[in-house]
C-alpha cells in the first residue's frame, strides 16, 4: 500500500515526453537548426509551450516526468508491453546523416539538451531509471494538496480528482472528475480504467480482451463486470454456453446484449489492469526521496546567464528567458506546503 504525504502546493505536471514528440511531429519544428547546425526544434518548441502553459496556469509549479525505460512489473505480466521483447534486440549502427534524420535519435538527444536547458530555468525534470513518466505523474498528484497535467494523452484522464484536473493543450480542453464522467456516462473514474483493460491499446501493444466490443460499446461491459462482481458470480459465465443468463442480466439492468460481450477473456482483461492502472504501481521510500530531492534542489540549479547562453548555442531567439525564469522563480515561494 502507498503511503503519500503531501508535500506541494500547486503542480503544473508537465508530460514531457508528449511535448517533444509533439514538436518533432511537425516537419518545420523538426528542420530548425541551431548555429552549429545541430537540430535544436523540439528544445525551441517545447520550452515555448511550457512558458505559454505557465502564463494560461498561474500559480502552478512546473515539473516535467519523462519516460527512462520500462516497468518491470509490467513486462513480467506482459513481455510485449510496448514491444519490450524487442527492444533487446541491438541497434542498427547509423551513420551520421542518418542519425541527423532520425526521428527517434533526434527525440533522444533533444530531451537530454532541453532537460539540460530547462534546469538553468529552475524547472526540474523527474526522470529515473526503469520509470515511466506516466508513474511520476501519478506519485506527483499525490503528493500535492492541487495539480494539473498537461497532456493530450488520454491514459492520464484516469488521474482526475477532486484535487487534479488535466489541461489538453492540443484540444485547448480542462478535463476534470465531473466532465469526465459526464461525457464518457460513467460512475467514476475508474470505469476509464476499465474501458482501456477492454479496448487495450495498439499504440503500447496492448490487445483488447474483448473482440468486438470497442470504445463505443465497452459501456455495457463495464456496467455487466461491475454486475458480475456485486453478485459474486463468476467471470466463467461469460461464453457462449450461458448467453441466456447474460441476456437476463442484460435486460433486468437496462443494458445493450451484445453477443460480443461472450468473448470476454477475462485473464487478458486481468492482464491489461495490471499495464493501464496506474494506481497500481508500487511507491518505495527511495523513489519518494528521489523525486523529493529533485523537486528542493532545483532552484539550486537557477543560473540565468548559462540558461541564456543556451539558447543562443541552440539558435533560440524567440523564448523570453527574462519572462520564464521570472515566472518560475516567483512560484518557489508557493512551491512548498505550508509556505505562503
Amino acid at each position: 500500500m502507498n503511503n503519500f504525504e503531501i508535500r506541494y502546493n500547486k503542480l503544473l505536471i508537465i508530460d514531457l515526453s508528449y511535448f517533444i514528440h509533439r514538436a518533432l511531429h511537425v516537419q518545420q519544428i523538426f528542420d530548425l537548426r541551431g548555429p552549429d547546425g545541430q537540430r535544436s526544434g523540439a528544445v525551441f518548441q517545447v520550452l515555448r509551450m511550457i512558458n505559454r502553459e505557465m502564463a494560461l496556469n498561474p500559480g502552478y509549479f512546473p515539473i516535467c516526468c519523462s519516460d527512462a525505460g520500462l516497468s518491470e512489473r509490467r513486462v513480467k505480466a506482459d513481455p510485449s508491453y510496448k514491444h519490450a521483447d524487442e527492444r533487446n534486440t541491438d541497434p542498427e549502427t547509423l551513420t551520421e546523416e542518418e542519425a541527423d534524420n532520425d526521428y527517434l535519435t533526434q527525440y533522444r538527444k533533444q530531451r537530454n539538451m532541453l532537460i539540460e536547458t530547462m534546469s538553468y530555468a529552475g524547472i526540474p525534470t523527474l526522470r529515473f531509471t526503469q520509470w515511466e513518466g506516466d508513474d511520476l505523474q501519478y506519485i506527483l498528484t499525490k503528493i500535492s494538496d492541487r495539480s494539473r497535467i498537461l497532456t493530450d494523452d488520454k491514459d492520464l484522464l484516469q488521474l482526475v480528482s477532486d484535487n487534479t484536473d488535466v489541461r489538453r493543450p492540443m484540444a485547448d480542453e480542462l478535463v476534470t472528475k465531473k466532465s469526465l464522467l459526464e461525457s464518457y456516462n460513467y460512475n467514476d473514474v475508474y470505469e476509464f480504467v476499465m474501458n482501456k483493460a477492454i479496448i487495450g491499446d495498439g499504440s503500447d501493444n496492448i490487445p483488447g480482451s474483448c473482440k468486438g466490443v470497442g470504445a463505443g460499446t465497452s459501456i455495457n461491459l463495464i456496467r455487466l463486470i461491475e454486475i458480475l462482481n456485486d453478485q459474486n458470480i463468476g467471470f466463467d459465465v461469460l461464453n457462449q454456453s450461458n448467453s441466456d443468463i447474460i441476456k437476463e442480466l442484460c435486460k433486468e439492468n437496462g443494458l445493450k446484449y451484445r453477443k460480443a460481450m461472450l468473448d470476454f477473456d477475462v485473464n487478458r482483461y486481468n492482464t491489461n489492469i495490471e499495464l493501464v492502472d496506474l494506481n497500481l504501481v508500487e511507491v518505495s521510500d527511495d523513489i519518494l526521496q528521489s523525486i523529493y530531492s529533485t523537486i528542493d534542489n532545483c532552484r539550486n540549479n537557477v543560473n540565468y546567464f548559462t540558461f541564456v547562453k543556451k539558447l543562443n548555442q541552440l539558435g533560440i531567439r524567440e523564448v523570453p528567458a527574462d519572462e520564464l525564469i521570472s515566472n518560475v522563480s516567483e512560484r518557489f515561494s508557493v512551491l512548498k506546503k505550508g509556505s505562503k
